[in-house]
């Protein structure tokens, strides 16, 4: 094989190989953004926790509520200062069906009936709330759903 054989036969396994990491919409490479930071500081985990339990007294049913009762399950990344998560507590079960939701097209899966949370200064907000608000980007969705879907 020649030296020019050897080159276009190279590009074209190249070209065929990104495409085949290319996402559904064809747009990028479905390679996750790195979680940064890899690990949730703990102050970080103590202010969402406190979020989801000032959530919880709002509804007047557990006012005994502590952050010992509550329990971020996953994280998912920080994206633009907002934290993925999914984030359970002693006072809810969930049904073990197997559901998705999209947002943009992007798929994420659950084995139950809880989902994730995006938490930014305070709030949490549901996937496609964050997104339509300019918290998250598309990107940020695909890192989301790599680390949801991939992830045992």
């Amino acid at each position: 094989m020649n030296k020019l054989t050897a080159i276009i036969l190279i590009a074209i396994l190249s070209l065929s190989m990104l495409s085949a990491c290319a996402s559904p919409d064809g747009i990028s490479i479905s390679i996750p953004q790195p979680k940064t930071p890899e690990v949730l500081s703990a102050e970080t985990e103590t202010l969402i926790k406190q979020t989801h339990l000032d959530n919880l007294k709002l509804q007047d049913r557990y006012p005994d509520a502590t952050t010992d009762n509550v329990q971020i399950i996953h994280y998912y990344g920080t994206y633009n200062d907002a934290v993925a998560v999914m984030i359970t507590d002693v006072f809810h079960d969930y049904t073990a069906n197997l559901w998705h939701e999209s947002v943009v097209n992007i798929r994420f899966y659950y084995g139950n009936g809880n989902h994730i949370k995006i938490w930014k200064d305070g709030v949490f907000y549901r996937l496609e709330a964050a997104y339509e608000q300019g918290i998250l980007t598309k990107n940020d969705l695909r890192s989301i759903a790599y680390y949801q879907n991939n992830e045992k």
